[in-house]
């Protein structure tokens, strides 16, 4: 029962083998043959020798060796310490070349079809092995310990001789394997196809030629195409530093950043309009005539040209000072020292090459070069040995820099009061600190013609009289100082310039009202460093504030819909703020996202229900504003207003109303000096 069973599972078995033959057969006809791409060049691999027990043997010292392959003869000849039959750690074949103490060599010559040579070759055992092949030497860095091999390839494409020697230093070397690369011709057959793989920007493509009657594969290269970059500037170059550009490829994307050399320094007036460096000096004293000599003797020699004194100072127990002209000698020993205002490099322009004894010098030539730590008014060296015969010399120095000062100081009056400090000779490293009301800001310069201009802001009206004091600094070194400045000290010295046209008088004069009407509103009256009351106008004679007032009809005050009270949100009221800086407040009765405000035909974004207008300048005091409430997309409300509204409506306020009429009259002869 049980062998029948077998049987029968034996005959399921080979039917099922049959069926799948069959299957795989019928598919087979309608499947798409298969190609294994071969390689554009064809390889014929010499193992040399042949592979034996895993354990190292150093073989037989032979002159020369031969083995034919696929056609090919590998025949070594002019062999020297080498030795055939040998194997590495692992078994495999080698030739062993070189000795512990004397070079292995031989050499090949490859027939003219093959292209090029890889010769696998390692360190004998653990020791250092070094290989010279065409002239190069290679330091090998595997190991026939380990059964691993170096694989240098050798260009045959012109020279068909090669020849290897072991190098000093690692005379012992085992070459595993060697093999000739021969490329395969080209395919005349009908049937080739060929496969392009485009080339991008970095990488390159190629064309696969493949024939499926012969098998032949060449591949052609297509080179990278490179990027096509479009260019971008970062940073722009100066003469003080380096700049910086975007390289973005148009077809990848690819971007780079290339850095831009630093520029030439334009120098005009002495000094580089860019980074204000000094324009370098350059004299040259030359040894032609004796009478350039403003004194001789044997222990010492003075000459002077163009500003440059060199005294030369026999030293003790050395030769006298001798009497030439062209070119000067100076002996060992020798005391020279040279003079020349802020000298920074000195070119010593010898006469031959006996210039070994000038110390701490650059030699180009017959020019020596001593370039100073920084910058003096004399140098003096001491001759080592020799002598030294000078033609001339020509020393490089700085143009003295001038003093970098406070030239002045201007106040601007926009939608704050700011003072202007205005630097001469300044680089863009200097920080202007300057301490107000008991806090210190740190002012970076801007460019302002061809001086640095530092600005500092948000000064209120209140504090005219508080003393600004300013101190310039590089890094640690103060520079330039100024203390107890303040906007009346300014505003008091234009009104005593005989050059301040009458508008910007009467400008500055209710500049001052304004502030000492704001000084009584805010209680600021009392100076913080004399515990003395000062007043914006304390002090100073002859001010009289324009005769303006506002009037009805500066009053731009009206409301739409003023009985509007029913509706979801109307206007709660309008005001003006005062600080560094005017600015008109609306308040809303509420706040939704069903709210809208317009302001002159703009809507605003609106985070509660208040708004403020942005900052208003002094000459738009006069400016109306119109402000459009909606809600739900319906108007509710049209108010217009403006900061002279405020003043007409608080001109006769027992707290405001003084503060009101400065604040108009002070918009007033803005306007006034604008259109002046």
């Amino acid at each position: 029962m049980f062998k029948a069973r077998q049987k029968r599972v034996s005959l399921l078995v080979a039917c099922l083998t049959a069926l799948c033959a069959m299957f795989f057969a019928f598919v087979g006809i309608f499947s798409v043959p298969t190609t294994t791409a071969s390689a554009a060049t064809t390889t014929i691999v010499f193992q040399l020798g042949a592979n034996g027990s895993a354990s190292h043997n150093d073989g037989t010292e032979k002159t020369s060796y031969s083995e034919t392959k696929d056609g090919y003869t590998l025949s070594l000849t002019g062999g020297s310490k080498m030795y055939t039959g040998a194997r590495d750690a692992k078994g495999n074949s080698c030739i062993k070349l070189g000795t512990s103490s004397a070079a292995g060599k031989f050499s090949f010559t490859v027939p003219s079809d093959v292209t090029s040579v890889i010769i696998a070759v390692g360190k004998y055992k653990a020791n250092t092995s070094k290989v010279t092949i065409g002239g190069k030497t290679t330091t090998l860095t595997k190991s026939s310990n380990d059964g691993a091999y170096d694989e240098i390839t050798v260009d045959t494409t012109s020279t068909k001789t090669v020849s290897l020697t072991t190098a000093s230093g690692g005379y012992r070397a085992m070459v595993n394997t060697i093999t000739f690369v021969v490329e395969s011709g080209d395919c005349t057959c009908e049937n080739a196809t060929s496969v392009t793989q485009d080339a991008t920007c970095t990488e390159p493509g190629s064309i696969t030629t493949t024939c499926p009657d012969c098998g032949n594969v060449k591949t052609e290269t297509i080179p990278a195409t490179g990027h096509s970059n479009t260019e971008e500037t970062i940073t722009e170059a100066t003469c003080a530093a380096v700049g910086e550009k975007e390289l973005t490829c148009t077809i990848c994307g690819n971007v780079e950043t290339v850095e831009l050399p630093k520029i030439n320094h334009d120098y005009q007036d002495g000094f580089c309009t860019g980074c204000n460096a000094p324009q370098p000096l350059e004299a040259t004293l030359t040894f032609d005539d004796t009478a350039k000599r403003t004194a001789f003797s044997t222990s010492q020699q003075v000459w002077e040209e163009n500003g440059i004194t060199l005294t030369n100072n026999k030293g003790s127990s050395t030769n006298n000072v001798a009497d030439y002209s062209n070119p000067a000698r100076f002996y060992k020993g020798s005391n020279i020292t040279i003079e020349y205002p802020n000298m920074v490099k000195i070119d010593f322009n010898c006469s031959g090459s006996d210039y070994s004894s000038i110390p701490g010098a650059t030699k180009n030539g017959n020019v020596v070069t001593i370039v100073l730590s920084e910058s003096t008014d004399n140098y003096t060296i001491t001759l080592s040995d020799g002598q030294v015969r000078l033609n001339s010399l020509t020393v490089y120095a700085e143009q003295p820099k001038p003093a970098t000062k406070i030239d002045s100081a201007s106040l601007s009056i926009g939608s704050d009061l700011s003072m202007n400090y205005y630097i001469s000779n300044a680089t863009e490293s200097m920080v202007l600190y300057a301490t107000f009301n008991g806090e210190t800001f740190d002012l970076e310069g801007a460019q302002d013609g061809d001086r640095l201009k530092y600005t500092l802001t948000g000064i209120t009206p209140k504090e005219m009289c508080d003393n600004i004091s300013v101190v310039l600094m590089d890094g640690e070194t103060v520079i330039a100082k100024q203390e107890n400045y303040s906007i009346k000290t300014y505003a008091q010295n234009k009104l005593d310039a005989s050059d301040s046209s009458e508008e910007l008088k009467q400008l500055l004069v209710d500049l001052l009202y304004y502030g000492a009407e704001s000084q009584k509103y805010y209680n600021a009256k009392i100076n913080v460093e004399t515990n003395e009351e000062t007043l914006a106008t304390s002090g100073i004679e002859n001010l009289t504030p324009s005769t303006a007032m506002p009037t009805d009809e500066d009053n731009a005050f009206s409301l739409v819909n003023s009985e509007a009270k029913e509706y979801p949100v109307y206007f709660k009221g309008a005001n003006v703020e005062f600080g560094d800086v005017n600015k008109i407040i609306v308040k809303l009765s509420a706040y939704d996202e069903n709210v809208t405000l317009t302001v002159n035909g703009e809507e605003v974004e609106l985070n509660s229900a208040t708004y403020k207008t942005e900052d208003i300048l002094a000459t738009g005091f006069a400016t109306e504003y119109t402000f459009v409430l909606s809600y739900d997309g319906n108007v509710m409300q049209t108010l217009t207003y403006s900061v002279n509204s405020y003043a007409v409506r608080m001109q006769n306020n027992d707290e405001m109303g003084e503060l009101a009429i400065a604040l108009y009259r002070y918009g007033a002869s803005a306007i006034a000096y604008k259109n002046a």
